[in-house]
């Protein structure tokens, strides 16, 4: 009985405990099932970058694992955890993860390899971005490596990782072969793993460009950072957090390459990408911070430099200490930007820092002393300077050898240290190693190559060739030696032809003024040499005319090129509407950003988007025209076709009435080269200070100063024109402006000394000359119009004039400050147009029809356009400036017409005249000329401009204008018909308003040719009427006498 009681027990014991433990093992089921999924959720978070939500799920995760004790997924969950936070530089939080997953490794999971080597990586990865120290990070990757090449197959996966670990901290190491060996295997890896290009593998060549960048081979990391990009396109949207270093990284090599602007764009935004996702001022951000004031320190905006530098500096000091070794970046930029003995302590304390993390021969220690050593210069410590300069140098070497970018870079530094002390062949030694580095090591004999193709920089190129050309011609001058000018000038010649490669290879329109500007100074000594070389010749003139016309508007020029190129070149349809509606999309979105950044109430994710919007449409226009450039030959061979017009074209085209007078200036040296129907004649000219001059001479009409007008009037007259008139012919001038001289008007200079400061009687150059202005003589002269047939456009007037509902004015004057500040339909537009409504036919907009989408459907149409709008210039940002149009209810359009949405617009009238406010001025390209309202119209084809220089007082407008049509509807040119509309005026005007104030602003730029204009019927009809009836009364009367006589 008691056996039978006790089996009784004993079964009922074993059965509640098997309940027990199925009902505990069901609950942990379930518990590990909700776990498993959070991991899972937070596991797809991460890979698509969405790092903060990643952590909440992988933390719910880790509280059931830990109470399940499962004990690898909770070590798997601090190290998935770990990497999140290593993505987003929170350096505390990834090495706790990292090391709470070591811990439960070693303890609970010790067999477990894969695991451990997975937490090995984390912490290696923690002491290589954080720079404590890469070989601590280097010991943890082999450790990591050596565990699963004992528990694992050779070609699993996970050694797909190792070996991309040590790539990237062999990288930082400056071991380059090695960490591009190490890449190799992990894509070889991945390949095999794998069909589709997966993001690893796009990672794999994001690093593999960066070991290029760290040779300074910026061409072959653009290469792989497009096509990691072109893989993340296809596998996330494109806000997506991945693209924050691809942008960046991409930004960077636009950056080596002097494409500033282009750099930019892509900066600013892996910048709002970043802001997007981890707000603002977070540490990620500080590569983003540096890498723009970079930017500003190379385009010289201080001010925007320190700003992005000091908030790089704060940021780093705030989340890393003042140990932080990428703080030597920040630190060597701002040393830079203040200079002096001040620069010179912030360098040292880059230098530190590189040293301390980096040792001494790495390549970022090598920078630092070349900085030291162009500050040193810079305060007269030469000694200093070459010890530095050298330092630097010798480490390239020793990293890189003979032929490498940054070689040229030092050896280009020492030879113009050498230059400032006068001892040129030494300079000359150092600028053909210069020369010599940057030819490709490995370059293959007896393959074919352009003349560049096998340099590794040109644009390093460029700084040797010129500084060379300059050293050659300097010892010339001390040595009297020809065959050294003959030198010069054949390397100032192979300057330009660089000059001419590196700017088919820029899409970016701001890049190509930057250059322009740049190159400026190597056409300043091609000429010069040119004229020392056989001066006086018609060969040596002409040889120096061809380097100023290349110096000369070379962006309106590929325009037009680009433009001619597309209608000859029989490009398919479907890419040509492509294109058009890439510039249009583009101008539309750079007009949405402009109002957004006006408007406060816009917030920085909006203004990101449009910037992201803008940047794609910018990257697909660049894709279309490289594919248009290597798939259609003939498109690229007119797109840049270089050759310039000789003097021989411009004398063949001259009449015998007229003089091409065109200016190349720099600094206090002008050249004037004077071409007439039979000659040609260059005049070197010394003027200080022309700048100033200008601007008191423009201040002195603005402020209707008589005196000062007088005297700025004539001495410019005497600088600019007496001591080259000798060489005129005819009575029309034909100016091509250089730099200032675009802000001033020729024909208000005095010829000579005025009796009385009557404003009427004073004698100016207006009353000797028709003038008109060009932007270049290949412009002039050889540029492609737009259409290909003249019988398009109608010969008639298309004019607009503005109101504004809001605030329209009753009176019939207006003082300046109104008129400066108003946007009202003034009084004097109306009459402006009605003055010329009974001279010329056409349609006139007024009031709520005189809208911007009414002039872009009907601007292609005119022969001529004629604008009584109110125009606003930027003279910062030119694309900014500015028409206004009446606004508009129910409108897509803003009623704002800025410069950049001309360039997507097609306007290839005749005639363009904008009346409105400074629509002549704008801010001076070196290189191109003024970047004005005027000039954005030529852009869209125009082909001739009336502008104005400064503000136009409206009441005596339409008086000008009158005179000016009536005279070219007389069949006078253009210049003619403005120089006879001033002269007509200032017989007429009162004391009140005869200074040229109120008249002389206006100018022609462009085409002189006379118009052929349709007259308005009615008013021909009724004079031809007045005619035949007077002639039939006469003809009456006097038969009426004849009979009367007769009998």
């Amino acid at each position: 009985m008691t056996l039978k009681l006790t089996q009784v027990f004993s079964w009922t014991l074993l059965i509640l405990i098997c309940l027990i433990c199925k009902t505990g093992y069901s609950q942990i089921s379930k518990d590990t099932i909700a776990a498993d999924s959070y991991y899972k959720k937070g596991d797809s978070l991460l890979y698509y970058r969405n790092y903060k939500e990643s952590v909440i799920y992988f933390e719910k995760a880790i509280s059931i694992y830990k109470n399940t004790r499962s004990w690898s997924q909770l070590a798997d969950s601090h190290n998935k955890i770990s990497g999140n936070y290593i993505s987003t530089f929170n350096f505390e939080k990834t090495i706790y993860h990292a090391e709470r997953a070591l811990a439960i490794s070693e303890t609970r999971i010790p067999d477990n390899a894969k695991v451990k080597a997975a937490t090995l990586d984390n912490i290696g990865t923690y002491h290589r971005i954080s720079g404590s120290d890469f070989a601590i990070a280097l010991d943890y990757y082999n450790k990591a490596f050596r565990l699963r090449s004992e528990n694992l197959t050779k070609d699993h996966l996970d050694f797909a990782i190792s070996y991309f670990n040590l790539g990237t901290v062999y990288t930082n190491k400056g071991l380059y072969k090695e960490a591009l060996e190490y890449f190799e295997k992990a894509l070889e890896i991945r390949r095999k793993t794998s069909i589709e290009e997966t993001i690893e593998i796009s990672e794999i060549y994001r690093q593999i460009g960066n070991v290029f960048y760290e040779q300074g081979l910026y061409d072959d990391t653009l290469a792989y950072l497009e096509k990691a990009l072109g893989i993340a396109n296809k596998i996330y949207k494109s806000d997506n957090f991945y693209f924050v270093d691809l942008y960046n990284n991409i930004g960077l090599m636009y950056n080596y390459k002097n494409e500033y602007n282009r750099a930019l764009e892509y900066y600013i935004k892996s910048l709002h990408l970043s802001e997007l996702q981890l707000g603002a001022d977070h540490p990620d951000q500080v590569r983003m911070h540096y890498n723009i004031a970079n930017i500003y320190y190379a385009q010289k905006i201080k001010e925007k430099s320190l700003f992005h530098l000091d908030k790089t500096i704060k940021i780093c000091l705030q989340a890393f200490g003042d140990d932080f070794p990428n703080l030597a970046l920040p630190y060597s930029l701002k040393g830079l930007l203040i200079r002096g003995e001040e620069g010179v302590s912030y360098i040292k304390k880059a230098l530190v820092l590189a040293r301390k993390v980096y040792g001494e021969n790495n390549v970022r220690t090598a920078y630092f002393y070349s900085y030291l050593g162009e500050l040193y210069h810079e305060i007269d410590q030469y000694e200093k300077a070459f010890e530095y300069a050298n330092k630097g140098l010798d480490i390239r070497l020793k990293i890189f050898g003979e032929h490498n970018f940054y070689v040229v870079e030092s050896y280009n530094l020492i030879a113009t240290f050498e230059i400032s002390k006068k001892q040129y062949k030494k300079a000359l030694d150092y600028l053909e190693k210069a020369i010599l580095a940057n030819k490709q090591p490995d370059n293959i004999v007896g393959i074919e190559q352009g003349e560049f193709d096998m340099f590794l920089s040109p644009t390093r190129l460029l700084t040797s060739l010129e500084r060379k050309a300059f050293v050659l011609n300097t010892l010339h001058k001390k040595e009297n030696d020809v065959q050294m000018l003959k030198e010069s000038a054949t390397a100032y010649e192979k300057a330009s032809r660089l000059i001419e490669m590196i700017r088919r290879t820029q899409f970016n329109k701001e890049d190509k003024m930057t250059f322009a500007r740049d190159a400026k100074n190597v056409f300043f000594g091609n000429i010069s040499t040119q004229l020392l070389l056989d001066p006086n010749t018609n060969e040596s003139i002409s040889s120096a005319f061809n380097y100023s016309e290349k110096s000369k508007a070379g962006f309106l020029k590929d325009l037009l090129n680009e433009a001619n190129a597309k209608g000859y070149s029989n490009l398919p349809k479907e890419l040509l509407v492509l294109e058009k509606n890439l510039r249009k999309v583009k101008a539309d979105a750079t007009s949405k950003l402009s109002q957004q950044k006006t408007e406060k109430s816009n917030s920085d994710t909006n203004i990101s988007a449009v910037e992201n919007e803008i940047l794609d449409i910018s990257r697909k226009q660049d894709s279309l025209k490289t594919v248009l450039e290597k798939e259609y030959p003939k498109y690229y061979q007119l797109k840049y076709e270089s050759e310039v017009v000789s003097i021989v074209e411009i004398q063949n085209k001259l009449n015998e009435n007229a003089t091409f007078l065109e200016y190349f200036v720099e600094q206090n040296t002008v050249y004037a080269f004077i071409i007439t129907k039979n000659t040609a004649v260059v005049e070197e000219l010394s003027i200080a200070e022309l700048d100033k001059k200008i601007e008191n001479f423009r201040k002195s009409i603005t402020l209707k100063n008589t005196d000062e007008y007088i005297k700025e009037g004539l001495q410019l007259y005497n600088e600019l024109i007496s001591p080259i008139r000798k060489n005129f012919r005819g009575e029309h001038l034909i100016i091509v402006p250089d730099e200032s001289l675009w802000y001033l008007n020729f024909d208000l200079m005095l010829t000579t000394e005025p009796e009385k400061d009557v404003m009427n009687e004073l004698p100016y150059l207006l009353y000797e000359y028709a003038i008109s202005y060009a932007n270049s003589a290949n412009i002039l002269f050889r540029s492609h119009n737009r259409r290909t047939k003249e019988n398009q456009l109608r010969k008639e007037c298309l004019a607009f004039s503005f109101s504004n509902e809001d605030d329209i004015g009753d009176g019939d004057v207006l003082d300046f400050e109104k008129f400066r500040n108003s946007k009202e339909d003034l009084p004097g537009t109306r009459n402006e147009i009605r003055a010329i409504a009974n001279i010329v036919k056409g349609n006139y907009f007024f009031g709520s029809e005189a809208v911007e989408s009414n002039f872009k459907k009907n601007a292609n149409q005119y022969s001529i356009l004629h604008l009584a709008l109110h125009g606003e210039v930027d003279n910062e940002n030119p694309g900014n400036s500015r028409i206004y149009f009446t606004k508009a209810k129910d409108s897509i359009e803003d009623n704002l017409l800025y410069s950049h949405e001309l360039y997507a617009l097609n306007i290839p009238s005749d005639l363009t005249v904008l009346t409105a406010c400074n629509t002549g001025v704008g801010k001076i390209a070196k290189g191109e000329g003024v970047l004005s309202l005027g000039t954005a119209f030529q852009y869209a084809g125009t082909k001739s401009l009336l502008l104005t220089s400064w503000e136009v007082p409206d009441k005596t407008t339409p008086d000008v204008m009158k005179n000016f049509y009536q005279n070219l509807n007389n069949g006078m040119d253009k210049a003619s018909a403005l120089q006879q509309a001033k002269i007509q005026y200032i017989k007429t005007a009162d004391v009140f308003t005869n200074h040229p104030l109120y008249w002389g602003a206006f100018y022609v730029l462009g085409d002189n040719s006379p118009l052929e204009i349709d007259s308005p019927a009615s008013s021909n009809w009724m004079l031809y009427f007045i005619i035949g009836l007077s002639s039939i009364a006469i003809l009456l009367i006097f038969r009426k006498k004849l009979i009367r006589s007769f009998f």
